[in-house]
C-alpha cells in the first residue's frame, strides 16, 4: 500500500517485493533500499534512472540525517552536474510524453502549454 500523496492523479502505484534487498536497522549508515525500474524503453528514461542511482550513491557516502546534506569540493561538483542532467532529462521526458492540455509537471494546476512548456522548449534550444 502506498501512502505517499500523488499530485498527478495516479490511482495505482506498483510495488514489487524484492527479497534481495535487505535493511539492517542496527547500522547507523543504513538507508531503506529501493530500486527504480523503467517501464518505458526510451533511452532518456534509462538515463534518468542512472542519474538517480548516481545521486543516491553519492548521498549514501554520508551519514543519514534529517537536515540538508552539505557537500563540498569534488562531491559538490559531481552533485551539481548530476542535478543538471536530471533537470535536462525531466525536461526531455516531459516534452516527449506530455500533451499540451495535460497538467503541468510543476504542480501549478495549470495546463502544461500555459505553464512550463514554452520555457522547456526555450531551454532545449539554448543547449
Amino acid at each position: 500500500m502506498c501512502i505517499t500523496p500523488d499530485s498527478h492523479g495516479d490511482e495505482q502505484i506498483l510495488f514489487v517485493a524484492d527479497p534481495s534487498l535487505t535493511f539492517d536497522a542496527s547500522d547507523p549508515m543504513a538507508r531503506m533500499p529501493s530500486q527504480q525500474v523503467a517501464v518505458d524503453p526510451h533511452p532518456d528514461v534509462a538515463a534518468f534512472i542512472s542519474v538517480q542511482d548516481q545521486i543516491r550513491a553519492l548521498k549514501e557516502r554520508f551519514p543519514p540525517s534529517s537536515g540538508p546534506l552539505l557537500l563540498t569540493g569534488a562531491d559538490a561538483a559531481a552533485f551539481q552536474r548530476l542535478e543538471r542532467s536530471q533537470v535536462r532529462l525531466i525536461r526531455e521526458i516531459s516534452l516527449r510524453t506530455l500533451r499540451p492540455n495535460d497538467p503541468c509537471v510543476c504542480d501549478s494546476g495549470r495546463r502544461f502549454r500555459k505553464c512550463c512548456q514554452r520555457e522547456m522548449l526555450r531551454a532545449r534550444q539554448m543547449e
